[in-house]
């Protein structure tokens, strides 16, 4: 996976050339496929109060890729958060498209605060994508998201620097874009004393329900459990951002409260150059591709244990959907023909 600065695109775009001009892109139509965060689909926000001439407002004449995710954290927060290109940059994590073909089963958003001198989080946006339908919902992880985000931080250790140390830290040179995976949350520091103490913080966890129907075998009756370690994308030198990046993820069963699906996503931070990245399209040829050749692999294996399909929720059907689960009925009718038992039962349970 890669970690980009979405201010430095252009910049990845020539450091990886011949490569970047058809065989392997970073293209911002892969990516807010419902228009999320558009100008035109701005709504009117509460003003926030601030002590800097920097507002929302100042972004608004803007659809880059990175202004319409502070956008889209903006309206998902009803204004109570409001950052902005010159208070925040924003770094995703994804996979880039090759030989013109993408897809992302699921892409994070950093939203990282430029004028803290440690790599703090301060939102994480979640862009999952659903197989076969291939549609897209983004989840704002913010405590004040309408998503119904529930925010964990963990400290595990304190460090005191001085004012100096601090505005130092500050004011160092963005790092340019880096090969890596994940993210982190720390505390905001007071710079208005001499010697200050922060918590060193390892890692956040963010709690909310699930809203987007994703897996065919799954129901919607579950909680994600989201817990990111590190900042894709910060400078090595930094106290708190470990050069292994980590992702875990965790369903829960709403009415049980029950562990039911875990996935930990481990990634070692490495630089950018041409020769590292067709030295893992070597490993890894046409990535994207064998993604979803092994998700559907996968569902096989389920569909042929007798697992259940789960439609789409009533009210959220797609053409895409409707026509799949069509064409889906005779396989379920012959798989249910096999699987009926002695006493004409069938063996088909849910995941």
């Amino acid at each position: 996976m890669f970690a980009l600065d979405l201010e430095e695109l252009d910049a990845f775009r020539k450091s990886i050339w011949p490569l970047s001009s058809w065989i392997v892109q970073f293209r911002e139509r892969d990516h807010l496929k419902n228009g999320e965060g558009l100008v035109q689909h701005q709504p009117q926000l509460p003003a926030q109060n601030t002590n800097t001439n920097n507002t929302f407002l100042d972004d608004n004449n803007n659809d880059t890729i990175a202004a319409r995710i502070l956008r889209l954290v903006a309206q998902k927060t009803e204004g109570k958060f409001q950052p902005t290109l010159a208070t925040h940059r924003v770094v995703i994590l994804t996979h880039l498209s090759y030989y013109g073909y993408n897809f992302n089963p699921v892409s994070f958003y950093y939203v990282v605060d430029r004028t803290s001198n440690e790599e703090q989080i301060a939102a994480v946006v979640g862009e999952v994508s659903n197989t076969p339908w291939t549609e897209m919902y983004c989840y704002v992880l913010h405590p004040d998201s309408t998503d119904r985000v529930k925010v964990k931080v963990n400290a595990t250790a304190t460090t005191t620097m001085n004012s100096q140390q601090l505005t130092t830290a500050s004011t160092k040179e963005k790092e340019k874009t880096t090969n890596t995976t994940a993210n982190e949350h720390e505390q905001p520091k007071n710079t208005t004393t001499t010697t200050t103490t922060k918590p060193l913080l390892e890692k956040v966890e963010y709690s909310f329900p699930k809203e987007f129907h994703v897996s065919p075998f799954m129901e919607m009756d579950y909680w994600y459990d989201w817990t990111f370690i590190g900042v894709p994308g910060s400078s090595s030198s930094s106290m708190s951002s470990p050069t292994t990046i980590t992702v875990i993820n965790t369903l829960r069963r709403r009415s049980t409260d029950r562990v039911e699906f875990t996935a930990k996503l481990v990634v070692d931070r490495n630089s950018l150059t041409p020769w590292n990245i067709v030295w893992q399209m070597i490993r890894l040829p046409i990535f994207c591709l064998i993604i979803q050749v092994w998700i559907h692999y996968q569902a096989a294996l389920l569909f042929a244990k007798g697992i259940v399909y789960v439609p789409h929720p009533q009210g959220s059907e797609t053409t895409a959907s409707t026509i799949i689960a069509t064409v889906m009925i005779p396989f379920f009718a012959l798989r249910d023909l096999v699987a009926v038992d002695k006493n004409n039962n069938p063996k088909g349970k849910m995941a």
